[in-house]
C-alpha cells in the first residue's frame, strides 16, 4: 500500500549545515497539503479496505449459508 511520500524529521546543530540541506531539499518539504493529502489517501485505503471485507462476508454467506 502507499500511504504517501516517505517523510524525515532532522535536528542538525551545525548552522551553515542546516541551511545548506535545507536549500537542496526545498521542493521536498512537508507541507499542509501533504498531510491533508496523507490523510484522506489513508482514509480511503480504510474505507476500500473494510468494503472487500463486507463483499468478502457476504460472498461467502451467499455461498456458503454461514
Amino acid at each position: 500500500m502507499d500511504f504517501g511520500r516517505k517523510r524525515h524529521i532532522y535536528s542538525m546543530r551545525n548552522k551553515a549545515f542546516a541551511d545548506a540541506f535545507i536549500a537542496a531539499n526545498r521542493d521536498r518539504v512537508w507541507t499542509r497539503e501533504d498531510e491533508k493529502r496523507s490523510s484522506w489517501r489513508v482514509a480511503y485505503q480504510g474505507i476500500i479496505f473494510l468494503g472487500g471485507l463486507i463483499i468478502a462476508r457476504l460472498l461467502m454467506w451467499y455461498y456458503t449459508g454461514k
